[in-house]
């Protein structure tokens, strides 16, 4: 029996429709009748449920080298000075909110574009549906059906994140040095750089004082913006699957989980925040 294993996915036959549930699990509510209509074709059995599974495969196939890779912490010891980092889940999307000081290190052009402001907050995704003012259903099938160019949007977070997305779920990470330069590392990864080494801008962000650019890697359904978020926490030195977690509850729940919650929330007494 032939199969392609790649992070942890396993497809072939026979292949669990629970796979496909994951795999289609960020679909957005406008095209829920999508996903409704995958798991009848699936279920119906055939020539449509083999059809699903070659693309998942071979969708899988290309994602065996998905980018940006993670970038794990140089050294595993106890660290004398901690900062701290967020995850902001908007709903179906996740950000990382980085001190904008630690990331002027990795990246100093950004210092021209954002003066000012405790944090910076960056998200990753498809290009085309990002950037859109008005997502339409051509738009959102491209990005889950087809692998995409990627962009980043970079948001400045004057203090505390809690005031600038009152409305989204936040969770707290407290970082040894290793781990912050680290995660730091992976969010320079992530952004494409022209000749000269630089960042490149594409076009004014979604909100408040923000950026899109130009973005290393294809966004697909194997890649999206939650598993990018997934790899930022494994460069941050916890203990995650990327390949499982592709929703913003996923991350949420792991964050929150009893393993997770102490080395997230907890920060040493000494430390201003």
């Amino acid at each position: 029996m032939g199969c392609c294993s790649c992070e942890g996915f396993l497809v072939g036959d026979p292949f669990d429709f629970a796979i496909v549930s994951k795999v289609f699990s960020f679909i957005p509510e406008p095209l829920e009748g999508l996903y409704l209509a995958l798991e009848f074709a699936w279920k119906a059995g055939g020539a449509l449920k083999r059809l699903i599974g070659l693309f998942i495969s071979l969708v899988l196939t290309s994602g065996c080298s998905s980018l940006p890779k993670a970038t794990l912490p140089s050294e595993q010891v106890p660290s004398t000075s901690y900062q701290v980092a967020y995850i902001v889940n908007h709903g179906w999307h996740t950000g990382i909110v980085y001190p904008r000081e630690e990331l002027l290190h990795f990246l100093p052009e950004l210092a021209e574009r954002f003066g000012d402001g405790q944090y910076l907050e960056i998200g990753w995704g498809d290009m085309e549906f990002y950037q859109s003012r008005e997502v339409t259903v051509g738009i959102t099938l491209r990005a889950i059906f087809l692998p995409t160019d990627s962009v980043l949007h970079v948001a400045s977070v004057p203090s505390s994140p809690y005031e600038s997305f009152p409305n989204s779920k936040i969770r707290k990470m407290c970082l040894g040095q290793a781990q912050i330069k680290s995660l730091g590392r992976f969010i320079s990864n992530s952004f494409e750089r022209d000749p000269s080494g630089r960042a490149v801008a594409t076009q004014k962000g979604l909100y408040g004082d923000s950026q899109f650019y130009s973005g290393v890697g294809s966004f697909n359904v194997f890649n999206t913006c939650n598993k990018w978020t997934a790899i930022g926490l494994e460069s941050a030195g916890f203990d995650i699957d990327a390949s499982f977690n592709l929703t913003a509850s996923d991350i949420i729940e792991f964050l929150d989980s009893d393993e997770n919650t102490n080395k997230a929330m907890e920060c040493p007494q000494q430390e201003n925040y």
